[in-house]
């Protein structure tokens, strides 16, 4: 809303600026004559008008300059807060970094941790594969202690079945020394042979055992030092999962800066465009104030003349109504005649003389002469309002078709804005005499006759000097 209002303040401010475009030179174009009071009550009313204007601009101006000044405080606070803002979130931003670290180094510990626990497996898995090796080892050997206990039982049955008959038969049976000595050493070596298998199967069972204790103890160890570590590992999960929480936390206040300082910034982006409209209507304003102060100023030079002459003309006893004694004043006798015949509907001053806003070019100037207009008055005669010699037939800027006539002692007539011209330049017309026709060329917004009266260089109100016909409408607008 307020920048669509600082639109609008700044369409209005050029709307004064374009309406107080016075040339520097207006104050000098006053007219010579104040036809009547009213007149003048008309330029101190344009005095007053342009005070107002003026007191309404400055009024503009401090409401700006205050809204200015509230805005800039706006924008300081909210430069703290944003200052404040990203302090917080480059913090949070440091501390999310710092925790995404923890995260990583506990991670990294968990992984060194599981490849701990992976290589106690594997030591689990070969001591358990070491053990079934022992126990079938234990197994066959137990076989084996079977075997040969059996075997073992049955000589020694038989050796007590047979009774000592059996040994010296075999002893005695030999048939020389050397056969009886062998034989006899045969059944030594056997019993021996039998006890020493015993033995070292006993020794072996015993060796397996011990090995079977060692092995289960080692798996034991290592499944302690597995559950250790699998415990060691599920903290360090938890402590993983409590720091994830903790990013999770400072994620979701970076986010709330993040969000915060967006909407700071969209703020302080619209406050920085407000400023710059402030600033850019504060400059129209300025401007405005410069031309309004220098409209017053003209208004009031022109007021100043119009009064001086007036009240030099009330003492002068003059009367503004007295055409003939002006035309008496220029040393021209008989008056000037009225330029446009009588149409079949009264004809109307559309402009009067003096200051008006020009209704092409937009600015406050004089218009030094009258606009005279009716219905369907395209193409109608013009007459010379007195005899002379025609000193202008072109062509001439915003006048368009123009007709100027020196009528001596130092008098001129123009003829603006004709459709076409019927005299050339030095030629000699006498009054009433057709010297063009009623157009709407050069500055011109409508068919009209634009009549001048110049006396010494200076143009004049020409009703002070043309006798107006009743049917002659001086006061209206058409």
């Amino acid at each position: 809303m307020k920048k669509k209002y600082y639109r609008m303040i700044a369409i209005a401010l050029g709307i004064v600026v374009s309406a107080f475009a016075i040339s520097p030179a207006t104050a000098d174009k006053i007219p010579v004559y104040a036809t009547d009071e009213a007149e003048l009550e008309e330029a101190r009313q344009n005095v007053e008008a342009a005070k107002n204007k003026l007191d309404e601009i400055n009024g503009q101006i401090s409401q700006i300059q205050q809204e200015k000044s509230d805005t800039q405080t706006y924008i300081a606070t909210l430069d703290g807060m944003a200052s404040s803002l990203t302090s917080d979130l480059n913090y949070t931003y440091t501390l999310i970094l710092n925790k995404q670290a923890e995260i990583e180094n506990k991670q990294a510990e968990i992984d060194a941790k599981q490849i701990e626990i992976d290589t106690k497996q594997v030591s689990i898995n070969t001591t358990e594969a070491n053990i079934a090796a022992k126990e079938a080892e234990l197994d066959e050997a137990y076989a084996e202690q079977q075997q040969r206990y059996e075997a073992m039982s049955l000589r020694i049955k038989y050796m007590y079945e047979s009774g000592e008959s059996s040994f010296l038969e075999l002893i005695f049976s030999s048939e020389s020394l050397e056969e009886m000595l062998g034989r006899s050493e045969y059944i030594n070596q056997v019993t021996e042979y039998d006890r020493a298998q015993l033995q070292q199967l006993a020794d072996l069972q015993t060796d397996i055992k011990l090995m079977v204790a060692q092995l289960e103890i080692d798996k034991a160890n290592l499944e302690s030092e597995k559950s250790a570590l699998e415990a060691e590992k599920v903290a360090l999960e938890e402590q993983k999962v409590a720091l994830q929480g903790e990013e999770e936390i400072l994620e979701i206040n970076k986010q709330s800066y993040s969000t915060q300082l967006e909407t700071v910034d969209a703020v302080m982006a619209e406050k920085q465009a407000t400023l710059a409209n402030l600033n850019s209507g504060e400059e129209y304003a300025e401007e405005a104030k410069r031309l309004a102060e220098q409209y017053l100023a003209d208004s009031e030079a022109i007021y100043a003349q119009l009064k001086a002459l007036w009240e030099a003309e009330q003492a002068k006893g003059t009367t503004d109504a007295d055409t003939a004694a002006r035309i008496a004043e220029i040393g021209l006798s008989g008056g000037f005649a009225w330029p446009l015949p009588y149409p079949d509907i009264g004809l109307v001053i559309t402009s009067p003389y003096g200051m008006r806003l020009h209704p092409i070019l937009g600015d406050w100037r004089l218009h030094d002469g009258v606009d005279i207009s009716s219905w369907c008055i395209y193409g109608t005669e013009i007459k010379a309002i007195y005899s002379g010699t025609v000193i202008m037939a072109e062509y001439y800027g915003g006048y368009g078709n123009c007709v100027q006539i020196d009528h001596g002692c130092g008098v001129v007539s123009l003829y603006a804005h004709q459709s076409s011209m019927a005299v050339s330049v030095g030629q000699y017309v006498e009054k009433g005499q057709t010297i063009g026709y009623v157009g709407s060329t050069g500055n011109s917004t409508g068919a009209h006759l634009h009549l001048s009266l110049f006396i010494a260089g200076q143009s004049v109100q020409p009703i002070d000097y043309v006798f107006i016909p009743s049917y002659v409408n001086k006061n209206g607008y058409y």
